[in-house]
């Protein structure tokens, strides 16, 4: 999207499109607000959208507008953190530029052989303890609960009884 926006500022887009549409769900719809810290804890409803619009001004200067509608209502404008309401499109692309993968053959199709698990030997006998310890007092106090169960029902008592008439 924003190679997109970069293309069209410097009219080298192929082909030259005005718009560019995305469908997407709701849990990507919070997932993209919340990367752009614009998001205000919701689900979104069905049919939300986010609205990022390019702009040109008179001076052939390109700016960033995003809206967010979640409702029948207008759109709400959104102000990204650290910039204004119409975000110069260099300052957009600083903005976001720390949460756009820039190698996503290894970030985004990552597959459970390249995960490196980074355990330490003290983790591991602590962690190895801790559960053997709570296996130890589960199985205790089950043989405790039986035990007293088993004698509750197993005691026998002798009661003298009265002599006195009724």
């Amino acid at each position: 999207m924003i190679d997109h926006m970069e293309k069209k500022s410097k009219n080298a887009l192929v082909p030259d499109r005005k718009i560019w549409m995305y469908s997407a769900h709701d849990d990507t719809l919070a997932n993209m607000l919340m990367t752009l810290n614009l998001f205000e804890p919701h689900c979104p409803p069905y049919t939300a959208t986010i609205l990022i619009e390019l702009r040109i001004n008179l001076k052939n200067q390109y700016f960033v507008t995003i809206y967010y509608k979640n409702t029948s209502e207008e759109p709400k404008l959104l102000t990204l953190p650290g910039c204004i309401t119409l975000c110069p499109l260099n300052q957009f692309i600083t903005l976001t530029k720390d949460v756009i993968p820039i190698n996503w053959e290894k970030e985004c199709t990552m597959d459970w052989e390249q995960f490196e698990y980074n355990m330490n030997t003290p983790a591991v006998i602590v962690i190895l303890t801790s559960s053997i310890l709570m296996l130890l007092l589960l199985v205790l106090f089950i043989m405790g609960f039986i035990y007293w169960h088993y004698k509750r029902e197993h005691n026998q008592y002798y009661l003298r009884l009265t002599t006195d008439p009724i």
